[in-house]
């Protein structure tokens, strides 16, 4: 497959907004993740420390992190298959401007069933 780029402008808000974003791979428990850099804070009373604190999460584990109320300030992230391939790289800058490149067709054919994914597709007339 050729690799595939999605840009997108998502409002970003205080929320499951990460989770909603990526939650079409949630089931994927081949898949390994890489932070490159990360500047998402977690609401913890009066305290907002950094969300993703570890630099590589199992499928399963990041899932369990995210499924949480965050705001997505920067994000630069690599998926990987169990063949250590990289198959997804995922940017959000300033807060709402998200930058997808995937190399791996399941995955891809998996990523745009999420919520947010497939909402966008189908409103540009792109599904």
């Amino acid at each position: 497959m050729n690799e595939k780029y999605i840009e997108l402008e998502i409002p970003n808000e205080w929320g499951e907004y990460l989770y909603n974003l990526l939650n079409g791979l949630e089931k994927e428990r081949e898949l390994h993740w890489m932070i490159n850099y990360s500047e998402i804070l977690e609401k913890k009373g009066n305290d907002f420390p950094e969300l993703l604190e570890e630099k590589v999460y199992k499928n399963d584990d990041l899932f369990k992190k995210i499924k949480t109320v965050c705001y997505v300030i920067q994000l630069d992230i690599y998926a990987y298959c169990k063949e250590r391939i990289e198959v997804m790289h995922l940017r959000i800058s300033d807060s709402s401007y998200v930058e997808i490149w995937m190399s791996d067709k399941y995955v891809f054919d998996k990523f745009i069933k999420g919520n947010i994914i497939s909402d966008y597709l189908r409103e540009h007339g792109m599904e």
